[in-house]
């Protein structure tokens, strides 16, 4: 073993011994590539099936992952994906997944590793400075969509195609998916060939994606976007009008 891998394996163990403390409920752990999973493509050893089941009583996990542009990720990824899963009572999950270059948004789909896996308390899911792609956001929303109360997306990175749609149908569609109390999001980008472009109006999905969980809770019909757009900017316009009648005519 060289001595990455010593230090790899160092790191792990520590962090397995930290995590076996019965009383702990809630893990922040930063790291980049070397910290956690060993340079090599063999299969996982005895030393790492600890590794594996660290975290079982884990319920909040803050894990941000810094890889190395241009290095193959897949490795890195199944570690850190069999990491998370071993949460079986995982009820918050903050998720940082980004390269190490501040020129490159990241290709790699962490979120397609955790595919298989469901956890059946969870309830706030932060994702952050990560890529995704809007199949894998619809996969991790239905298989937790009796759970899922608050959805934080972030500085995150999605490449359209027309299999599984932008970020434009994923927030469209994601009132009818699951019932959110709490969302925010943040710098939505889309990645093309030659160019990124940002999401527009994400102040306005949030009060309507919100609008439309409250109006199932409450039996009714979930607006559609377009209209409630058209009437909150109306009304927001008539709030600002120092002009604007504030008696109705014949009530004064």
């Amino acid at each position: 073993m060289d001595s990455t891998n010593r230090t790899a394996l160092y790191l792990r163990e520590q962090i397995v011994a930290v995590c076996r403390f019965p009383g702990l409920k809630r893990l922040q752990l930063a790291c980049n590539d070397i910290s956690i999973v060993p340079l090599t493509h063999n299969a996982y050893t005895a030393d790492d099936e600890r590794w594996t089941t660290a975290i079982t009583h884990i319920k909040q996990l803050d894990l941000r992952v810094m890889y190395s542009s241009g290095q193959d990720t897949s490795q890195l990824a199944k570690s850190i994906a069999i990491f998370i899963s071993s949460a079986n009572e995982l009820e918050v999950l903050h998720l940082r997944w980004t390269q190490d270059s501040e020129d490159e948004e990241g290709c790699h789909d962490i979120l397609k590793n955790l595919e298989q896996r469901i956890f059946p308390s969870l309830q706030e899911v932060s994702l952050s400075k990560s890529f995704t792609t809007a199949q894998s956001l619809y996969d991790l929303l239905h298989r937790h969509k009796s759970s899922i109360r608050s959805i934080s997306l972030r500085d995150m990175y999605m490449r359209p195609s027309i299999g599984s749609g932008d970020w434009n149908s994923v927030l469209r569609e994601l009132p009818g998916i699951v019932d959110l109390e709490k969302i925010s999001l943040w710098n939505l980008w889309e990645i093309y060939r030659d160019s990124k472009t940002r999401v527009t109006e994400l102040e306005m999905y949030e009060p309507w994606i919100l609008a439309c969980c409250q109006s199932k809770r409450d039996g009714l019909s979930m607006p559609v976007y377009s209209e409630w757009l058209q009437n909150h900017r109306a009304t927001n316009d008539t709030a600002s009008d120092p002009t604007a009648p504030t008696t109705p005519p014949g009530k004064d």
